[in-house]
């Protein structure tokens, strides 16, 4: 398995992407939250994969999202 590593970016960026505050962030991933996305350590640093942290936002989506919805959105894409 060899996934592509895009570009590492900071808590800091991940906060912003969010739409959140660092602390928050920095919390839920102490607490290994699902509520975050995973990261890569290096050394003390903490980093987040850019194309990881897209698709983790994308399942996020898509589990909050309700089947209804979803099947209407498949269908309107189909028909374009």
């Amino acid at each position: 398995m060899s996934e592509e590593i895009t570009s590492l970016k900071n808590s800091k960026w991940l906060a912003s992407r969010l739409g959140l505050s660092l602390t928050s962030i920095e919390r839920s991933r102490t607490k290994k939250s699902a509520d975050t996305p995973p990261y890569i350590k290096i050394n003390s640093s903490i980093r987040y994969d850019e194309l990881t942290v897209e698709k983790w936002l994308a399942e996020k989506l898509q589990a909050n999202t309700p089947k209804e919805i979803n099947s209407t959105k498949d269908q309107e894409v189909a028909n374009v």
